[in-house]
């Protein structure tokens, strides 16, 4: 993004680079959760700890898109996880679709 772009060019390379982040964050929190979470109290803590931030990031991620590639005038809805992850996956399906369409994303 150059500095004088503005938005425009924010907007811009978020819709460029969203759909790569999301998918990232998406596959590393799918595979940390199906990890054993350790055995020890502390161990587990810091587990659960790490799935949580894993999905607020996925959430932050979905925010952006939301509110600055799409902007709605709607409120955020409050997602529970099953929702956070299944927006996600939907927003990338539908990219993988247009672009199958020849569809420039």
């Amino acid at each position: 993004m150059t500095k004088d772009g503005g938005l425009d060019a924010l907007r811009n390379d978020l819709t460029d680079c969203l759909p790569r982040l999301l998918g990232v964050a998406l596959d590393q929190y799918r595979a940390f959760a199906e990890t054993e979470p350790p055995e020890d109290a502390k161990g587990f803590a810091a587990h659960q700890s790490a799935c949580k931030a894993a999905l607020a990031h996925v959430e932050a991620l979905l925010k952006l898109r939301r509110g600055v590639v799409a902007p709605t005038p709607r409120p955020e809805p409050v997602l529970e996880c099953p929702d956070l992850i299944a927006e996600a996956e939907a927003y990338l399906a539908n990219l993988d679709e247009r672009e199958d369409d020849g569809e420039t994303v």
